[in-house]
């Protein structure tokens, strides 16, 4: 006589039934993770303004261009976060979350900038 292999607590059980409760844990978990990710990404941001702030005096207005890009990356990040997170708690997992893309878009070009400035800056304003 066979036995059917034993499973892990921890396997999650195949259901027909779409609105069963998951055996992985709490579905909620991932939108918090992932807002929690954008809040270290406007804390990086924000470390990144602190920094700048330092070579104001010595390398002149061409940092307050890096402050500004930086503060304002960090600031739309936070206000982003909120307003998603918000927004998710009101439909998720009832229905599909749109990706965040314009949020990426954007601080993916800002971080590029930031990082093209730096560079003038370490290279040819020094």
């Amino acid at each position: 006589m066979t036995s059917a292999p034993r499973r892990s607590p921890h396997d999650p059980t195949p259901s027909d039934d779409p609105e069963a409760p998951s055996r992985r844990g709490d579905p909620g978990l991932q939108p918090e993770r992932t807002a929690l990710a954008w809040q270290r990404t406007s804390v990086a941001f924000v470390a990144a303004a602190c920094l700048f702030l330092r070579w104001v005096h010595s390398l002149g207005p061409a940092v307050l261009a890096m402050l500004a890009l930086s503060g304002g990356l960090a600031a739309y990040t936070i206000l982003r976060t909120r307003r998603r997170l918000h927004h998710l708690a009101r439909v998720f997992p009832r229905g599909p979350v749109a990706p965040a893309t314009a949020e990426v878009l954007v601080v993916t070009t800002a971080s590029l900038a930031l990082g093209g400035l730096g560079l003038w800056v370490a290279l040819v304003r020094h």
